[in-house]
């Protein structure tokens, strides 16, 4: 035993000799390409926001980080058509002739390496012009020796653009610089990606507020009830959140309107769900014909039950005829009402914000109209202001309908004057302004 031990001590005490007498370098991998501006382009493409921003980014980095003096950026237009997004050092004739170009395999190096979904690599002015002769117009006296497309595609969608490289001597296109490109194209197709999805969801969400909402500064003028409606999304950068309007015809009574005005708890895309689904409900509501507290009960138990956000509510009624308005206060800020006498908010909550309780049970209010009055109803961001001090936004609310009060100032005239200015601001914005210029009827 003694002796299989020595012998052991004895072979591993050579092999760390060995071992140590072994030359002390890296593995050599081939040239080391620019890895600091391969970082830093992938930092400058996470806060890139358009087309431009990426194209921009990768002919002024990414170029440096593979060693291209120009080169240009192709992005897909519409299905099989892609378009110049931006180039660098290139000749303004070759600019004008590929700004924009439909993919024909075949033809030229970016429809095959798109068509292909590979890279395609020339390392010399006969190795393009052996497969493209029709090319050599484009290359001759430009100064090019070397060219390289490298295309960009999302799984599952497809190709979205390619990458052109150029370089001035002959490149042998080595593995190492194979791959220094391909991960260039990969942080484009990232970023690509990236981008045209938060354009697509913007586009889906103005869509939204456009078509389903109408959340302009609409107005409607009907049996002497005239409504005004303003919409304004939280920030510069926001397309649309959780306050709404809403303006439906009663379909039981031809000369009744319902107006609703809500403030989902909650902000974003996540927000704009919630509130398509409440004011769908509140809808078919009415066209059941039930009245605000009623409305409210249904509504309530809907978004308890599928577990959707909290959400404020006031759901009115107004009625010409027997000159009146009915609604039911959710949670919500109260109504205003300004007559030629005077301004005040009216009545009092009558229940908790809609989806609160699993089984509630809303109140209405009733209020008889006897001389021209308007009534507004708005969300809290109109006084976000005034959040530290909320009895002073309502009194500058009192103040600024009292100054415009002509029953004939709209929703975004209030908007003007009493929100937080757009940039600054982080909630949305709902105003709803109703006009009852009904006269009473004279009785015997």
């Amino acid at each position: 035993m003694i002796d299989v031990i020595e012998s052991t001590y004895s072979t591993q005490s050579h092999l760390s000799e060995w071992a140590t007498s072994l030359p002390r370098r890296r593995a050599d991998f081939g040239p080391t390409w620019n890895n600091e501006a391969m970082s830093e382009l992938a930092s400058a493409l996470t806060a890139a926001v358009s087309r431009d921003d990426m194209a921009a980014e990768v002919l002024d980095i990414g170029l440096d980080a593979v060693g291209a003096p120009a080169g240009s950026f192709m992005m897909m237009a519409r299905p099989g058509v892609y378009e110049l997004v931006q180039s660098r050092n290139i000749d303004r004739r070759l600019v004008d002739r590929w700004g924009e170009f439909t993919e024909v395999p075949g033809r030229d190096p970016f429809s095959d390496a798109i068509d292909e979904q590979r890279a395609l690599f020339f390392p010399t002015v006969e190795a393009l012009i052996d497969r493209y002769p029709h090319l050599w117009e484009d290359v001759a006296g430009t100064g090019h020796s070397s060219w390289a497309v490298i295309p960009f595609s999302s799984r599952p969608a497809g190709p979205i653009g390619a990458i052109g490289l150029i370089f001035e001597t002959a490149q042998p296109f080595d593995r190492p610089q194979r791959i220094a490109m391909r991960s260039v194209s990969h942080l484009a197709a990232t970023a690509a990606l990236r981008i045209e999805s938060q354009s697509a969801n913007e586009a889906t969400l103005a869509s939204m507020t456009d078509q389903l909402l109408g959340m302009n500064d609409i107005a409607t003028d009907i049996d002497h009830v005239n409504t005004s409606g303003y919409y304004r999304p939280a920030g510069e950068h926001s397309i649309a959140g959780g306050d709404w309007f809403d303006v439906i015809d009663d379909p039981t009574d031809s000369g009744r309107t319902y107006v609703v005005l809500g403030d989902v708890a909650d902000h974003g895309p996540g927000a704009v769900g919630t509130m398509v689904a409440v004011r769908a409900w509140i809808q078919s509501a009415v066209h059941d014909g039930n009245e605000p507290a009623e409305i409210a009960d249904k509504v309530s138990r809907l978004i308890y039950s599928y577990r959707y956000p909290i959400t404020t509510a006031v759901i009115a009624r107004l009625d010409p005829a027997d000159r009146t308005v009915v609604w039911s206060c959710a949670g919500h800020p109260l109504p205003l009402f300004a007559d030629d006498d005077d301004v005040t908010l009216v009545g009092s909550a009558d229940g908790p914000p809609l989806g609160a309780w699993r089984e509630p049970a809303y109140t209405q209010t009733t209020t008889t109209i006897e001389k021209p009055v308007s009534i507004v109803l708005y969300s809290d961001g109109l006084l976000q202001r005034y959040a530290s001090d909320l009895e002073a936004g309502f009194d500058a609310l009192r103040s600024t309908v009292r100054r415009l009060n002509d029953h004939q100032f709209s929703a975004h005239d209030l908007v003007k004057r009493l929100s937080t200015p757009e940039a600054f601001s982080d909630d949305d914005v709902a105003v709803l302004v109703v006009h009852f210029t009904s006269e009473p009827v004279a009785t015997a």
